[in-house]
């Protein structure tokens, strides 16, 4: 099977992508000229989607100044905390990735370390024979 699209398919992405689109999927199958179970057919198939996906972002994205304006005064008015995580998410200025930067060479880290394990050690023995002596 191809990973093609027909002009049929062509045809059905670009009226499904309009915003504010008030077609009806049997209208929208009538003017592409197949029947609404093929339309809902395509819409199962990966490159459909993915070609559908890609051309309502290409239709919309002239808008999302205006998206994010209106997100914003909602988020003043409500103090909508999930929408303003979303908001600094699509700004890149929040992920769920945390970052430790060490200015310290990892050797002499790893050497550190070391030594703090054995000093534990060392306590933890000392602890353990004093017990035994009480």
């Amino acid at each position: 099977m191809s990973n093609r699209l027909n002009e049929k398919q062509i045809a059905a992405i670009a009226i499904l992508a309009q915003p504010k689109r008030t077609m009806t999927y049997e209208q929208i199958a009538e003017q592409v000229g197949v029947a609404k179970s093929t339309l809902f057919e395509w819409k199962k198939l990966d490159h459909f989607d993915k070609a559908l996906n890609k051309e309502i972002v290409r239709v919309t994205k002239d808008r999302l100044p205006d998206v994010f304006d209106s997100i914003i005064d909602n988020i003043k008015q409500t103090g909508n905390a999930a929408a303003f995580r979303t908001l600094i998410q699509a700004h890149g200025m929040l992920t769920d990735k945390i970052e430790i930067e060490s200015k310290q060479n990892p050797a002499t880290d790893m050497e550190q370390m070391m030594r703090e394990i054995e000093q534990y050690q060392r306590e933890t023995e000392l602890r353990k024979a004093k017990n035994t002596e009480e």
